[in-house]
């Protein structure tokens, strides 16, 4: 036996428009049409249930020990990237990645030491388990932005596991 919708031609196009237009957007919903073959009128769609909404998601607010950890292990990696410090004296602090990263960024070794440090540092901990950083660095005598992820370890521990410079 075919459904009740086999029965009637649907043409979606079928429509007419009692109201003005500009260009080819009508600025009024269109009228359905009945159904040629047998005259049904498609009913229309019921409106959408109304969702009460939930309450407002509170912020973390960030560990001050996790954010300073966070900041000095970036200026650890700062050190690393200008050639101040070799990268296995801080390689507990940071994924591998973070090291590869670090090392292949071109350095610029006449203009000695100093020459990447951090301007500023702006924290967020989006979850307890995560701090996400965005600072800005001088390096080689340019200003850079830098993004860093750091997560907590199984033994409390915060470690970068990335570094971008934009």
């Amino acid at each position: 036996m075919s459904s009740p919708t086999r029965n009637h031609e649907e043409n979606r196009n079928a429509t007419t428009h009692d109201g003005p237009t500009f260009g080819r957007v009508d600025m009024e919903s269109p009228v359905p049409r009945p159904c040629p073959t047998c005259g049904h009128v498609a009913a229309e769609a019921a409106p959408a249930p109304v969702v009460a909404p939930a309450p407002p998601i509170q912020d973390l607010v960030p560990s001050a020990d996790a954010v300073r950890t966070a900041f000095w292990t970036l200026v650890l990696l700062m050190e690393v990237l200008d050639g101040r410090r070799a990268w296995r004296q801080v390689a507990h602090l940071a994924v591998p990645g973070v090291g590869r990263y670090l090392r292949a960024a071109p350095v610029d070794p006449c203009l000695g030491t100093g020459a990447a440090k951090v301007v500023s540092f702006h924290p967020s901990q989006p979850h307890r388990c995560r701090i996400e950083t965005a600072s800005s660095l001088q390096v080689r005598g340019r200003r850079r932005a830098l993004a860093a992820t750091f997560q907590i370890t199984g033994r409390e521990e915060w470690i970068c596991t990335m570094v971008r410079i934009l």
